[in-house]
């Protein structure tokens, strides 16, 4: 066993699945390596899905429909998510939201984890708050 991959917490945020509906290739890349390297996140918890890709509406569609509770997404992607499937929870990932998932990834596996939410995200605090 790796020890660099426990992944840490439990219950709820082991059994958090969410989808990352990248707008292009690149992204998707990086994404992938994002979650492949994390000690955070389970790879199985994560669904990846190529925004770019002909098949990527009926990935998005089986997202919602297997239960993710929660999809990240690029706009105008995102809007077009919730335009479909409005029960879905549907957050936007703009550089912000992007920076923040950034410092989380590298965060010190010990010890507590602050973030600094935006304030143009102030409406959302309580919806991001059990993601994070």
């Amino acid at each position: 066993m790796n020890d660099d991959k426990i992944y840490r917490g439990g219950g709820v945020m082991q059994n958090f699945r969410f989808s990352v509906i990248t707008p292009n290739e690149k992204v998707y890349d990086m994404v992938q390596l994002m979650i492949q390297d994390s000690t955070r996140v389970a790879p199985g918890q994560v669904t990846l899905i190529n925004g770019s890709q002909k098949d990527a509406a009926s990935q998005i569609a089986d997202a919602v429909h297997s239960g993710a509770e929660a999809l990240l997404a690029w706009e105008p992607m995102a809007t077009q998510i919730v335009a479909a499937y409005p029960q879905a929870r549907v957050y936007v990932i703009q550089p912000s939201i992007l920076d923040l998932l950034n410092c989380i990834h590298h965060a010190p596996k010990e010890g507590k984890l602050g973030g600094i939410i935006p304030f143009s995200l102030r409406d959302y605090y309580d919806d991001l708050k059990p993601s994070f």
